[in-house]
């Protein structure tokens, strides 16, 4: 019985994915549109998009900007915002060759060669994969398509990767990261739910564990997302208000409740962009992390794939096998060398001020070039609240290090 309702959930996760393609067009402010473009990473199909004018050539000599959304998140999340507001749009005015990505696992890139979303196989992934893989992939098929040689992006996947390889290709050629909110220690993540539930709790222990693979995706595209769905979909008034009442709760437990997003800006956040499904292995190296890590020590390290080899699990991975030790190597922030810029909320229980804090005891001197500090923003205001708080600051970090001719 729980074998069946997890493949028709997932089999749901399929057709949301479907729904969320069109709700992506439906969602860029005109007169823009999105080209898609897919990204081969390990046999998956990313999806990727970038933002141009109707009917107009693709934009030549501007600095590509790779925007990369958060956990639970897809590209969906960046065009809630109306024209004047929303940061695709203010980069795109102010020069830049605008680029969203979806990661591997989420909605829009759940494609794969050779596996279906339906087997576990397709969600044997964890960060690592998408810092060390996937993000590599992306940057190079933004540069091989624009002809720029660098480009500038976010997240705390860029943090891994100039640390993971500080002198690969991709690494070198990101002229600036600007990393929104980041979160590369967590182990003082302060929001209740996030902490227990995904962090402290063990239930990715049992998740891995029984290779039980299709359960996030499938709670999230089976229960959560027709929750969220029902806001805009269904026609009576009492359950739209039930769906949001549901949906906007479960967004609010699990990052904090935001502290300058309007209702309807936080309605559209979480009818149109949230939740998305996500791999077991991806919150579960979070969690290795605040278990090994505790809560005074600082650190994330790669994923832990056990002690004991031979586990039918993983490919039978271990620890030894992948590593040549019996823990994970740390990602080690004294051999980042790209240029970064990093924004803050003072409200935010996610990104804390002690992970950010120590992040910047760790950069090496001259790579940190600015810091922003947002009061009063919590983790959401960033994607839902107008970025023209913050977007003079990035546009000014951008120019410091990037240039069309660079």
């Amino acid at each position: 019985m729980l074998a069946l309702a997890v493949t028709l959930a997932c089999m749901l996760a399929v057709l949301s994915s479907a729904l969320d393609t069109k709700h992506i067009e439906a969602l860029v402010a005109p007169p823009f549109q999105l080209e898609r473009h897919t990204v081969r990473s390990d046999g998956y199909l990313l999806a990727l998009f970038r933002l141009s004018p109707p009917g107009s050539a693709p934009p030549t000599r501007r600095v590509p900007v790779l925007l990369h959304h958060g956990f639970g998140f897809s590209a969906n999340v960046w065009f809630v915002l109306p024209r004047d507001q929303g940061l695709p749009y203010i980069l795109y005015d102010a020069g830049y060759d605008v680029w969203a990505l979806s990661e591997r696992g989420t909605t829009h890139s759940l494609r794969h060669e050779t596996l279906s979303p339906l087997h576990r196989e397709f969600w044997r992934f964890t960060m690592d994969d998408l810092a060390l893989r996937d993000l590599p992939a992306f940057l190079d098929y933004v540069l091989g398509t624009t002809g720029a040689s660098s480009l500038a992006t976010g997240s705390t996947q860029t943090f891994m990767l100039g640390a993971g390889q500080p002198n690969s290709s991709a690494a070198t050629r990101v002229c600036h990261h600007v990393a929104l909110t980041p979160v590369f220690f967590p182990q003082r993540i302060s929001q209740p739910l996030l902490l227990r539930v995904l962090l402290t709790s063990g239930i990715d222990r049992a998740i891995l564990h029984l290779d039980a693979q299709l359960v996030p995706p499938g709670l999230t595209a089976g229960l959560l997302g027709p929750t969220c769905a029902a806001q805009l979909m269904d026609a009576r008034p009492f359950k739209q208000a039930a769906a949001e009442a549901a949906c906007e709760h479960a967004l609010v437990s699990t990052y904090g409740a935001p502290s300058l997003t309007s209702q309807e800006a936080l309605t559209r956040l979480s009818s149109l962009t949230w939740p998305s499904t996500f791999a077991a292995g991806v919150p579960a190296q979070y969690a290795q992390a605040v278990r090994r890590g505790g809560y005074d020590t600082p650190l994330l390290a790669k994923f832990d794939y056990g002690s004991v080899c031979g586990v039918p699990l993983w490919g039978a991975a271990c620890n030894q096998r992948v590593y040549g030790a019996r823990q994970p190597p740390l990602y080690d922030l004294s051999q980042y060398r790209i240029p970064a810029t990093i924004v803050s909320g003072g409200a935010d229980l996610v990104s804390v001020p002690w992970d950010v804090s120590n992040v910047l005891l760790r950069l090496p001197p001259g790579v940190l070039r600015s810091t922003v500090n947002l009061t009063g923003h919590a983790h959401l205001d960033v994607v839902a609240y107008d970025a023209r708080a913050y977007s003079a600051s990035v546009i000014q970090a951008l120019q410091s290090s990037c240039s069309a001719s660079a």
